[in-house]
């Protein structure tokens, strides 16, 4: 079953102990509409746009830009990983994927490959704060100044990390096991008790509230 937790951050000032008092489960009740598949909404993670183009990841390796997001071209991503999120920051693109891979483009077309510092499974991404902060499996989160230079942060936990997203002076990461992160400037991290064990597999932003779904846990 899909579950919706809702994460609502009030302010930039005390905001996790907001986040950590307003975890709501919510699931699809009668007479209201389905919630959005899963891949739908890990879908907005997988483009990005930037320099007058808009880049796409896929699996294998694969990366299309397009400079009307309509007709889309083919590029060597120089990986044949899957990448499962991309970001745009400081001038650049930043694909991540399985295996610690990460690839980066100024415009779009022309891709090299980076050390991330890391062989675990990358799944998110995001450009924020004047930072790159990426999160993968076995509770890993990597961050960089300049998409180039990797460094691994202490996450606090071995969860699988999917999703993560910026709004309002804070950085929020999801993953399995119910897991809920959270940090002000991406190097050090608080871990929330959501009190769940589900597997929150994508997070997005609607007016400062934070909503992650997933796949609920039945003990």
């Amino acid at each position: 079953m899909i579950a919706k937790l809702i994460l609502t951050c009030i302010s930039a000032l005390g905001a996790e102990n907001a986040l950590a008092q307003e975890i709501q489960i919510r699931h699809k009740g009668p007479g209201e509409a389905a919630l959005p598949g899963l891949e739908l909404i890990k879908s907005a993670t997988r483009t990005a746009s930037g320099n007058g183009v808009t880049v796409k990841v896929g699996l294998c390796g694969g990366i299309w830009s397009s400079l009307d997001a309509t007709n889309w071209t083919r590029q060597n991503s120089e990986t044949p990983s899957s990448l499962y999120a991309v970001a745009f920051g400081k001038g650049m693109f930043v694909a991540v994927g399985n295996e610690g891979a990460l690839v980066t483009s100024l415009d779009g077309r022309t891709w090299s490959v980076c050390d991330s510092g890391t062989d675990e499974r990358l799944r998110g991404i995001v450009y924020a704060n004047e930072v790159f902060v990426a999160v993968g499996y076995s509770g890993t989160i990597l961050t960089s100044r300049n998409g180039i230079q990797w460094r691994n942060r202490r996450s606090g936990t071995q969860a699988r990390l999917q999703a993560i997203a910026y709004d309002r002076g804070l950085f929020v990461v999801v993953g399995w096991d119910g897991a809920i992160l959270t940090s002000r400037n991406g190097k050090r991290w608080k871990k929330l008790e959501s009190g769940r064990s589900d597997r929150f597999e994508a997070l997005t932003i609607d007016k400062g509230v934070f909503e992650t779904y997933g796949k609920m846990a039945f003990n």
